[in-house]
């Protein structure tokens, strides 16, 4: 929600992950094993490359969901007297 709201933190974490994502996977392993807290060659570092390689679709299809509603929806959810944890669930979440 952090990255709806504030535009300047959307850009550094959409930056970063598409940085992560240009990184070719045998460089990327690379770099992991020689962090001491991921254990070297190993499961717990295969699943964190999986989990940086995953994450830029996962941040820009929730990013473009969230930020593409229809402004006359969210100024009438707000003309309704809805909380911004009310305009979260009831309208971000399950505007189809």
């Amino acid at each position: 929600m952090l990255l709806v709201k504030q535009k300047e933190l959307r850009t550094i974490a959409l930056g970063f992950a598409s940085v992560l994502q240009t990184i070719p996977s045998l460089a990327l392993f690379g770099f992991l094993i020689p962090l001491p807290f991921l254990g070297g060659i190993g499961t717990r570092t295969a699943v964190i490359a999986l989990f940086l390689y995953a994450l830029l679709p996962i941040l820009r299809n929730t990013v473009v969901g969230l930020t593409n509603l229809d402004p006359a929806v969210l100024e009438a959810a707000e003309a309704m007297g809805m909380k911004e944890s009310q305009v979260l669930l009831k309208v971000r979440f399950r505007w189809r």
